[in-house]
């Protein structure tokens, strides 16, 4: 029994069935975000990274590290909801772009 084994007890206490893949993955990134801040005693972004990079956590998943190539320098994409569809976020009128 770890950590897996007291959210997924909770959340059952809480929602009467087992958590989903949504349910659990907001639960850890919650939980390392937290435990980062701790570590850091800082919300700045590059305490942040420093503390993310330097430490390895242990989730619902085991235990979790980053490179440190990850942490410092992949772009971001984001991608949100619109009109039912994943797009983009700088496409916020929705649907994709079909190319030929």
């Amino acid at each position: 029994a770890g950590p897996e084994a007291a959210f997924i007890q909770a959340y059952q206490q809480a929602y009467g069935k087992s958590p989903d893949l949504p349910a659990a993955q907001a639960y850890m990134t919650m939980h390392l975000a937290a435990a980062a801040a701790n570590q850091a005693q800082s919300l700045d972004a590059t305490a942040l990274k420093k503390v993310l990079g330097e430490n390895s956590f242990e989730t619902v998943y085991g235990r979790l590290s980053f490179d440190k190539r990850l942490i410092m320098g992949i772009p971001v994409f984001q991608k949100i909801y619109v009109n039912d569809q994943l797009v983009p976020r700088d496409n916020v009128t929705g649907g994709g772009q079909a190319s030929e």
